[in-house]
């Protein structure tokens, strides 16, 4: 419903109307008001005039109580116009005598009893409107007017209205005593000023309504003189902005024909100017409007081949679009594969027996091509970010895993670069997040090979905890001592491509993709980043995950500190640790976990007067005098004594001998968080576990038989020199096809394992895997693993639905190759025992 909307003409003679209705209606009250006080006012004067006048002659009579003279008095006055009644009262306000019109003496007795004598001058009241509902109720509506009368005791003269200071007032010329002898009260209708106010207000009302009439009538006509003819103009003008009718007006004389007006044009007043004017330009719009629905039909016409050019344009884009991810599917492919026997035959060459010279020229191959596998993984997920067509896999992560694993893989890069490697976590951090586990330690480790990168002195330390501004949140935090940043150089460091300046980019290499890719991942697990740096002091990157309520390892999930022990066994620390960064890790791991710490400072610190549980040394404060002899100081006999925590990346013999515990680098949560939950030994893998490890990476795979499909020859030489390593029996064909028919053939019998390609000539992988999986007997079930470079999303679950049952990348990391053979022969080797049992 359209809301109602004034008009000019009705809001002109809406105003007109109300101008005129205000004021007559102000002068009008005014006129009414002032002559209805006016007109009271004359009566009470003329009434006090009159009681006064009767009370000079009555006041003898009074005093005497002589009521014929008072009646005559009466009888004298009662005729005055207005005059309701006149009624002499003694001092007590008794009635000595009175006369009325229509007031009853019950009345007139009320009224006395009402009104008696207060005070020395005449009483006044009005008798109406609620005032007085006593005297009201005698149906006399008027004043009553009461004037005392007084006898001066000196000299017997009689005075009405003596007022107090006459009374009181004692001189050398008069001496006077005035004592009340009585009252003079009479009545005076006002019936009669009220029907002239009556008459007043009617003709006033009927003065105001002809006024108003003439009023709008003279609105109204200079509404159609003056306001009409503007609201032609303007409907005229709406016509020709809105766009239903305006092709109306453009394409036809219709406003001319609306707006001439002989009679109207041939005014000389700014009506016809302003007609005339309008007419002209509306003329001219109408011959540019015909100009304008031609080209624009001629224009739909050109939208319609544009769009038509568009569409085929956007289907171009979308088929280059889906080319080049098939591009990149395949290329990755191609890289890969070559890649995979450079990284492996590497890897191979850095467990045999080689020269210093040698393993040095091994060891360039291999980072070059974990360098080069690092870029075309970069390349891939960003175009994956770009196509909108990445997912994550969103599970429940084990923080402290994740952590130590990231310290473990840049351990390497640290100690090669001489660089401390720290990380702490807060021990109120949950134990697991709900995040991508992959894409999280990606992240990290991405950010920790950047501050590696860019830093040549000091470390890099990771702290995790929780957002101090939402405490549902876990926020990352990445420190460096490295080269820093300016300010521009942080509004764009997250930028596609780019990197600091373009001197990094050629000293430290990369391909500028790395923050842009954290960036977007952070994003897609709904968190932010940012970074806080300062020029060549150092760069702090953060992120936050939300950990949301009510999904696997959300808020609710046990804390880092429940993995270890309730009880505590550390209550006090002394931190002598010369580098900053393992000062700061080691002091806020253990605050966290409210440990009281101390830190040490030679010469300073006094440690002859405490007890200290775990005292943290480094290669230099190892050997301070006050330190080594801290259990021989400070321990009374009822006390365990402290325990000497060594922190470094190298050890010396004489060091190891005075330190009860060992930290090496990198610096990570698992050791601190052992010290102070049982205070034995630092997290780590026991000399028990060690040996077991070794003895299991040395174990061979003797009789373990895999037929191995692979059509490129470098990988299939890379893949069988692992499997002889390892001892096993294999066999090698180049497509499919030739594996169904040694499968048909029978001629490995036994066989445990299939190491099938996914991209092979006449029969790929997939097509070979569905074909063993729909024959009759025991081949039907044998375990197949997949291997291919494929590395888009959905490639490994594609392979697992094709019936394979599990997946190697390429390039393989020869561990990572060997452990699933491991897996799977003890998997296949448990099988057959309990097969052969049975």
């Amino acid at each position: 419903m359209m809301p109602f909307r004034f008009g000019f003409k009705s809001t002109t003679v809406a105003f007109v109307f109300g101008v005129v209705a205000v004021s007559g209606l102000s002068l009008s009250l005014f006129h009414v008001t002032s002559s209805k006080q006016m007109l009271h006012g004359e009566l009470t004067k003329r009434g006090l005039v009159l009681a006064s006048n009767i009370a000079s002659h009555g006041m003898y009579s009074v005093l005497i109580q002589d009521r014929a003279e008072l009646k005559d008095i009466i009888t004298e006055h009662i005729d005055e116009l207005d005059l309701e009644y006149i009624s002499f009262t003694n001092i007590q306000g008794e009635r000595l005598v009175s006369s009325q019109n229509s007031i009853s003496d019950e009345c007139l007795d009320t009224v006395s009893k009402r009104l008696p004598i207060v005070s020395t001058a005449p009483i006044i009241d009005f008798s109406g409107k609620h005032r007085n509902r006593e005297i009201e109720a005698c149906a006399f509506r008027g004043y009553h007017i009461v004037v005392p009368l007084f006898r001066d005791i000196v000299s017997g003269a009689f005075s009405a209205n003596v007022s107090q200071g006459d009374r009181e007032r004692s001189d050398a010329t008069t001496v006077g005593v005035f004592e009340p002898i009585g009252a003079v009260r009479i009545g005076m209708r006002s019936d009669r000023i009220e029907a002239h106010v009556d008459q007043l207000m009617s003709t006033t009302l009927f003065l105001f309504l002809l006024i108003a009439i003439v009023a709008i009538s003279l609105a109204w006509y200079f509404v159609l003189r003056w306001v009409a003819p503007i609201e032609q103009v303007t409907r005229i003008a709406q016509g020709i902005t809105d766009k239903d009718t305006r092709d109306q007006y453009l394409a036809s004389d219709l406003f001319v024909k609306e707006v001439a007006d002989a009679k109207a044009l041939a005014r000389n007043d700014e009506v016809g100017v302003l007609r005339r004017t309008f007419i002209a330009m509306l003329t001219d719009l109408h011959e540019h409007g015909r100009e304008i629905l031609k080209q624009r039909d001629s224009l739909e016409n050109v939208v319609q081949a544009r769009t038509a050019e568009l569409q085929n344009a956007k289907e171009l884009a979308e088929a280059a679009n889906r080319a080049k991810s098939e591009f990149l599917a395949t290329m990755s492919h191609e890289i890969r594969t070559p890649m995979n026997g450079v990284i492996g035959v590497a890897g191979l060459l850095q467990r045999s027996d080689l020269d210093e010279e040698q393993r040095q020229c091994v060891d360039t191959i291999t980072q070059s091509g974990h360098a080069l596998i690092e870029i075309i993984n970069d390349i891939l997920d960003f175009s994956k970010i770009e196509a909108g067509k990445l997912e994550l896999e969103m599970s429940s992560t084990d923080l402290l895993a994740t952590i130590e694993s990231v310290c473990q893989l840049m351990s390497g890069t640290a100690r090669q670069k001489d660089l401390i490697l720290a990380a702490s976590i807060d021990a109120n951090v949950p134990s697991s997040i709900w995040s991508d586990a992959g894409r999280l330690r990606q992240i990290l480790l991405n950010l920790v090979s950047n501050a590696l990168k860019f830093t040549k002195t000091g470390g890099v330390r990771i702290h995790v905890r929780l957002d101090p501004e939402q405490s549902s949140t876990v926020l990352f935090e990445v420190f460096d001592t490295g080269i820093g940043l300016s300010d521009e150089q942080q509004r764009v460091v997250f930028d596609r491509f780019t990197q600091a300046d373009s001197s990094t980019t050629r000293q430290y290499g990369g391909t500028g993709l790395g923050l842009t890719i954290c960036k977007n991942l952070v994003e897609l697990m709904g968190g932010d980043t940012g970074l806080r740096s300062v020029k060549d002091q150092g760069s702090i990157f953060w992120f936050t995950i939300p950990n949301r309520v009510g999904q696997a390892g959300g808020l609710g999930a046990t804390s880092i500190w429940s993995r270890t022990s309730d009880k505590l066994s550390v209550q006090r620390s002394l931190i002598a640790v010369g580098n900053d960064i393992v000062q700061k890790t080691v002091s806020d791991q253990l605050n966290s976990m409210h440990v009281e710490t101390e830190l040490f400072e030679a010469g300073i610190t006094d440690v002859t007067s405490k007890c200290y549980d775990l005292v943290f040394c480094d290669e230099v404060t190892i050997h301070l005098p006050e330190l080594r002899e801290l259990n021989k100081t400070t321990q009374e006999p009822s006390q365990k004594p402290s325990k000497i925590v060594m922190i470094g990346t190298t050890m010396a013999d004489s060091q190891i001998k005075v330190a009860d515990v060992r930290l090496e680098m990198p610096l990570t949560p698992k050791p601190l968080m052992r010290l102070v939950s049982d205070c034995q030994s630092p997290m780590g893998v026991s000399d028990e576990e060690a040996v077991h490890s070794q003895i299991a990476t040395s174990r061979k795979l003797d009789g373990f038989r895999i037929l191995v499909a692979e059509d490129n020859k470098v990988n299939s030489s890379l893949i069988g020199m692992v499997l002889k390593k390892l001892g096993c029996e294999f066999e090698v064909v180049e497509d499919g096809k030739q594996v169904i028919q040694r499968l048909r053939k029978d001629t490995l019998p036994d066989l445990d394992l299939i190491l099938m390609d996914i991209q092979m000539p006449i029969i790929d992988g997939i097509g070979a895997t569905k074909i063993i999986r729909a024959m009759d007997g025991s081949l039907a079930s044998i375990p197949i693993i997949a291997l291919t470079a494929n590395a888009m999303k959905g490639d490994r679950e594609s392979y697992l639905e094709s019936g394979m049952d599990d997946y190697i990348a390429k390039p393989m990391d020869l561990d990572i190759f060997e452990r699933k053979l491991r897996e799977w022969h003890s998997l296949i080797r448990s099988k057959t025992s309990i097969r052969e049992t049975v």
